[in-house]
């Protein structure tokens, strides 16, 4: 059986106060209707007073008391391409299951592990970081692991079921394994005879993250092709329906998503779960809280109508 999302978790490190720059600037433009009693941030963020633990402040209290509610249910809601540890808490706020951090270096939301470790500090446990790879060596993406408490590695290259094997190997049992398949130039039989060969591999990912480009034409806003996304979900859930010896992946919809079209996306596909990066942006790695806030909003309800 796939570990479940929720056991992926490591201690956090602390981060600075001062490291969140304008981070209660970023909230209010998220929430502006809010006071801030009702925002619930640290008083070492909100007076900008050094704090040497202030990052388990933070957890502590948008753990227990954020005004939006934290879809945790698997991997709901993912943001990723965080940049910075300020993105992180009106990320935070939002609510979602998860953050995405790229370590691929030819992408425009690469950041180095130094950083990815100070985003991941400021995370309560409701928001989990995942690690994204493009091709990676298994033992580079086990050195970070151990350096970024990372909840679950993304693999968003064109890794066969054989480079899968080696980082399941390589990593922690308790992390978590998306892989990212594209929509263009593949059909069902070929999604799925991957998936097959993942199995007898015995190394099945927990996720399937169905995006429209994998490598470096991801993450550059392109939708994915939502029919045959549909197709594919289908064909999970018979083959999960038909082998109930055999667990599947659940599937995790990506490709030009956004508050306007996440609604629509969920309804047509029915996948498991949703992601997000420039469609949620000011600028490429820079997060608009209010948009963050609007998907989330918006998947959640999406979601909730299915059931």
């Amino acid at each position: 059986n796939s570990p479940p999302l929720v056991a992926a978790r490591h201690r956090r490190g602390s981060v600075c106060a001062t490291q969140l720059g304008d981070a209660e600037s970023i909230v209010g433009r998220a929430l502006p209707g809010m006071l801030l009693s009702q925002r619930r941030l640290p008083q070492a963020i909100v007076t900008g007073r050094k704090c040497s633990s202030c990052a388990t402040v933070l957890e502590s209290q948008l753990s227990n008391q954020s005004p939006m509610t934290s879809d945790s249910s698997a991997l709901r809601t993912k943001i990723c391409g965080l940049t910075c540890p300020a993105d992180a808490v009106a990320a935070v706020v939002a609510g979602p299951s998860a953050i995405g951090l790229n370590f691929f270096p030819k992408s425009k939301r690469y950041i180095t592990v130094e950083v990815a470790a100070e985003i991941a500090s400021v995370l309560p446990p409701s928001v989990l970081p995942v690690g994204v790879f493009v091709d990676e060596n298994a033992n580079e993406i086990a050195e970070i692991c151990q350096t970024v408490p990372l909840s679950g590695v993304q693999l968003h290259g064109k890794e066969t079921p054989e480079d899968l094997a080696a980082v399941r190997e390589a990593i922690d049992e308790h992390l978590v394994i998306i892989k990212a398949l594209s929509t263009a130039n593949a059909s069902i039989e070929n999604l799925m005879q991957y998936i097959e060969e993942c199995r007898r591999s015995n190394a099945l990912p927990n996720f399937i993250l169905l995006d429209a480009a994998v490598g470096d034409k991801a993450g550059a806003g392109e939708v994915a092709d939502w029919d045959k996304a549909r197709e594919f979900v289908a064909a999970i859930r018979e083959c999960r329906a038909h082998n109930s010896g055999q667990s599947a992946p659940d599937v995790v919809l990506a490709g030009g998503l956004s508050p306007a079209n996440v609604a629509a996306a969920i309804e047509a596909v029915k996948p498991d779960g949703v992601d997000v990066a420039s469609g949620v942006e000011a600028s490429p790695g820079s997060k608009d809280p209010r948009l963050m806030a609007e998907f989330v909003k918006a998947a959640q309800s999406a979601f909730q109508g299915l059931s």
